[in-house]
């Protein structure tokens, strides 16, 4: 107990020396965003963030893969995929003056549960009917496919903070990049057995998510700040 109160004695100051802000904003293409950022320190902040990937950025997302050379079939496959995607963030910045500077790693969630069985038979020439039933399926019920992927990204970011009457409140723009470095992704289906089709899936969006995985964004935040000024 007394270890304890000591810790907090001790850690109490900087507490209530830190600057706690509420970040709202977009990062243009990938998501919409709320972010909380923690200034620890006058040079050093940490921050985590949760955003979601819908429309419009679905659209030209799939627009950049087409331009950067992915097969048309493998884009197809992802157009159900990126209608809707769930973004989780992390990262530190180093601040100077009005600027900073931070490193990130980010994980994307994308998950489709309608994705058109012609569009996977296509892109990976197969076909779905060739696959075994499921105990207790008929096969003369319509398959119905899920895709899913798991997406690991690593990037470095730059900001600028403008400042406005009100002290609590902020604008941040920032340019961003981030890399994917690994990936998962399934395929499943509730009246067929797809766990083969499922590897063979996840090794080749593998190899397009790692060619292709480029994420380079513009990001707008509105800062509100509480705890210190």
């Amino acid at each position: 107990m007394n270890k304890l109160l000591f810790f907090l004695f001790a850690t109490l100051p900087v507490s209530l020396l830190a600057q706690h802000s509420l970040k709202i904003g977009t990062q243009f293409p990938i998501q919409y965003a709320v972010q909380y950022d923690y200034h620890f320190h006058p040079k050093w902040s940490a921050n985590a963030q949760v955003g979601v990937l819908t429309k419009p950025y679905d659209a030209v997302i799939l627009n950049l893969l087409n331009a950067l050379g992915v097969e048309q079939e493998i884009v197809n496959v992802l157009n159900s995929a990126f209608n809707f995607g769930v973004i989780t963030q992390v990262g530190g910045n180093y601040h100077f003056g009005k600027n900073y500077v931070g490193a990130l790693g980010s994980w994307i969630h994308l998950n489709a549960a309608d994705t058109p069985v012609s569009a996977v038979e296509a892109a990976f020439n197969v076909s779905v009917a060739s696959y075994p039933t499921r105990p207790r399926q008929n096969n003369s019920n319509p398959v119905t496919l899920t895709l899913a992927s798991d997406l690991y990204n690593v990037g470095i970011l730059y900001g600028r903070r403008f400042t406005f009457a009100n002290p609590k409140i902020e604008l941040h723009t920032e340019f961003s990049f981030a890399k994917t470095i690994a990936s998962s992704s399934y395929v499943e289906s509730p009246q067929r057995a797809l766990e083969t089709l499922s590897t063979l899936v996840d090794a080749e969006l593998k190899t397009t998510y790692l060619d292709y995985g480029y994420l380079p964004s513009i990001n707008v935040f509105f800062v509100y700040k509480f705890g210190r000024n």
